[in-house]
Formats: structure tokens, C-alpha cells, sequence
């Protein structure tokens, strides 16, 4: 499958250290993931596509661009077709990357997000 294909030569671009490269790859894979999402197995994998993207963006030193595709992943997952089973972990783990993003330059933004991983859970309880 080309979209295999697409990851590993992603992947393969960041070894050598063209993150900007590997980003655009990732995006071209991550627009079909979105847009047709069993080139990746189900839905519940087009955030990774898009969390690839993100973290080529953000090793690119692209912080916007990483937040972006961050975003986007969240609003897949957010999306009423996106698995329910899969929504905490998923979510979770966006978040987690974007607590990261910011954590050596947005203190604060950085804070909220780690806020966001803890709120999730909770979510769902009895008060």
C-alpha cells in the first residue's frame, strides 16, 4: 500500500534529518488518511497520521504547522464517527503531543493541555 509506503519514507527522510521533507510526505499522507480513512486501517488511526505530521512540523522547528496538524487530529477524534472506545487514549495522547510542543516556549499553554489529559477521564464519573 502506497500509504505504508509514504510512512516509512517519512521516516526514513527524518533519519537523515530533512524533517521539512518528511513533513510534507506525512501531509500528503495524512490529507488521504482524512480523506479515505481504511488507507489506515479505520478511522481510529487518522490521528496518527496527522500526529506524524505534526512532529515532523515540530522537529522542522515549524511550531505553528505542528499545532495545526495537532488540531486537526483533535478534531477527528472529536468527530461523531471517530470509535468511542478509542476516544480517551487518543485524545489523551494529542494532547500530550501539544503539551509538549509548547513546553519550552508557552508555559501556560503547555499547562492547559496537561489540564486537558486530566479532565478527560473524569468526564464520564458520577459527581
Amino acid at each position: 500500500r502506497w500509504q505504508c509506503f509514504a510512512v516509512k519514507h517519512g521516516e526514513a527522510l527524518e533519519a537523515l534529518g530533512q524533517f521539512s521533507a518528511a513533513a510534507q510526505v506525512y501531509e500528503l499522507a495524512a490529507d488521504a488518511a482524512v480523506q479515505d480513512p481504511a488507507l489506515v486501517g479505520g478511522m481510529v488511526f487518522v490521528p496518527n497520521s496527522l500526529g506524524n505530521l505534526g512532529l515532523a512540523h515540530k522537529r522542522a522547528g515549524d511550531t505553528r504547522q505542528a499545532e495545526a496538524a495537532y488540531q486537526r487530529a483533535l478534531k477527528t477524534v472529536d468527530d461523531p464517527t471517530f470509535p468511542p472506545e478509542a476516544y480517551r487514549i487518543t485524545r489523551n495522547r494529542i494532547a500530550q503531543l501539544l503539551a509538549q510542543l509548547f513546553r519550552e516556549n508557552d508555559a501556560a499553554e503547555s499547562t492547559r493541555w496537561l489540564h486537558e489529559i486530566f479532565r478527560i477521564p473524569f468526564t464520564d464519573m458520577e459527581p
